[in-house]
């Protein structure tokens, strides 16, 4: 609104003279702003944050060539643009890596380290060779021949891995108590314990019988029992015309002889 003579009035002026103070902070703002981001990204590519040093460190077999791949991690990248939370997601989806942790230590360095899996068994697959750690996660073996494992779990099939995991998961993990039971009591030297994911567990023993039906649960009940009628076919000398027992019924146990 003006006044007579083209003259604003007072709160007309005001408020034009207050919006041409807040247009000029705002370009400012605006400049800063860009400034600020042009700055980042100058930054972000600048040699003095680009990266020239990764320490890796791993408890296991992996190699340091195969773990900067999988983490995607390449020399000369900028620091700034690696995310560590990426990095670790991206290598703990190697089936050989339990955890991983990834830190950026600035200017240049990205440190890595490594809690690959233990393997405790082999796990024989329709002719392939799988590894098993404690938890009955069961992942490939690629072409590694892990030290100190001599317990091998055989039976299982590649449909049942791709269909049934949890009823794999299940079965195996008896069997890995059924293993730690055995070498509690020292009593057989068991290297292969059969599983089957409706039948549960069978046991070889050296000195036979070849087949020995467990099924699943109570374990410690069933080895009882097992020893108790070993012990018994021994007094009769008729442990060796054994071919199976079964146990997996809770209070019968079958016995079949050859012919």
């Amino acid at each position: 609104m003006k006044e007579e003579g083209g003259k604003l009035s007072a709160p007309y002026g005001l408020w034009v003279k207050g919006l041409r103070v807040w247009s000029r902070r705002l370009a400012w703002m605006a400049g800063l702003m860009l400034a600020f981001l042009g700055g980042c990204q100058l930054l972000a590519w600048s040699p003095l944050l680009s990266l020239r040093r990764v320490e890796v460190v791993t408890d296991g077999v992996l190699e340091r060539r195969e773990i900067l791949q999988w983490g995607g991690v390449r020399a000369g990248d900028s620091l700034l643009r690696v995310t560590p939370g990426e990095v670790r997601r991206r290598l703990e989806s190697h089936p050989w890596v339990e955890r991983a942790w990834v830190e950026r230590r600035f200017p240049s360095t990205l440190h890595i380290r490594i809690q690959e899996r233990r393997p405790v068994a082999k796990v024989l697959v329709d002719g392939m060779v799988f590894l098993v750690d404690s938890s009955g996660f069961i992942y490939p073996a690629q072409e590694r021949s892990p030290v100190g494992v001599r317990l091998t779990l055989s039976g299982l099939k590649e449909e049942d891995l791709r269909t049934r995991p949890e009823d794999c998961k299940r079965v195996v993990l008896e069997a890995l108590s059924l293993a730690s039971l055995l070498g509690q009591r020292g009593k057989w030297n068991v290297e292969e314990i059969r599983v089957d994911p409706d039948k549960g567990l069978v046991l070889a023993l050296p000195e036979g019988p070849q087949e020995v039906l467990l099924g699943f649960g109570e374990l410690a009940q069933r080895l009882d029992r097992l020893e108790r009628i070993l012990e018994h076919l021994s007094k009769e000398g008729r442990t060796k015309d054994v071919v199976t027992i079964d146990l997996r019924h809770p209070r019968r146990a079958t016995v079949r002889f050859k012919g």
